[in-house]
């Protein structure tokens, strides 16, 4: 996109180290020229990890519960493609939404050892006010009990769960988490060296 590669050629002269925290599309743009083209400008500008916000690896989780609009099958094409473009990638994933099975988070976790991002973010999801999902809890009556609005945290169980406890969710989330990255950092050296050199960077700076 024109805008994209307008402001990393208006960044790329200050030489800053710069990633995308909250996420990007993975699904833009479409055509994968485009793509590989905007990546490179990213890469060139200083972007060393951009984060794609993926949630569920079930499109009928995406399309009916996320109610997010994202082509799940742009997902492994678009990290291939970053990736080679000299780019980490970080994605983010949600374990527990509304009415969501063991076996679709299952699958999730599956989707996400396959697209074989370089490290991953899963956490459970939490209802905010206002929102789709705690309009569904409100009218499926799927609060735990003592739900406290208050104290929203995207580690602890706040919806009641189809088939598994929210102790098991929480155990899944953070099983999934360690063995995910554990195993993303080891896949290949270049990539274990890249985040070797971010890690001393970050100790740099705390120094």
């Amino acid at each position: 996109p024109k805008r994209v590669h307008d402001i990393c050629a208006g960044i790329q002269p200050l030489t800053l180290r710069l990633c995308t925290p909250n996420g990007i599309r993975a699904d833009y743009p479409t055509d994968m020229k485009r793509k590989r083209e905007m990546f490179r400008a990213m890469k060139e500008a200083g972007f060393y990890q951009i984060t794609f916000g993926v949630e569920s690896g079930v499109q009928w989780v995406i399309d009916n519960l996320v109610k997010k609009r994202l082509d799940l099958s742009q997902i492994g094409p678009s990290i291939r493609v970053a990736q080679e473009e000299g780019l980490l990638v970080h994605t983010f994933f949600i374990l527990g939404f509304p009415t969501e099975t063991k076996e679709q988070m299952l699958a999730t976790i599956k989707f996400a050892e396959e697209i074989q991002a370089d490290s991953y973010s899963f956490s459970i999801a939490s209802p905010l006010p206002g929102t789709v999902m705690w309009q569904m809890c409100e009218k499926l009556e799927l609060f735990v009990e003592g739900f406290d609005p208050t104290q929203i945290v995207f580690t602890k169980t706040n919806i009641k769960q189809v088939d598994m406890t929210g102790e098991e969710l929480f155990n899944l989330v953070y099983e999934t988490n360690r063995r995910l990255n554990e195993e993303a950092k080891h896949r290949s050296a270049e990539r274990l060296e890249l985040y070797e050199q971010l890690a001393r960077r970050a100790s740099n700076l705390g120094s």
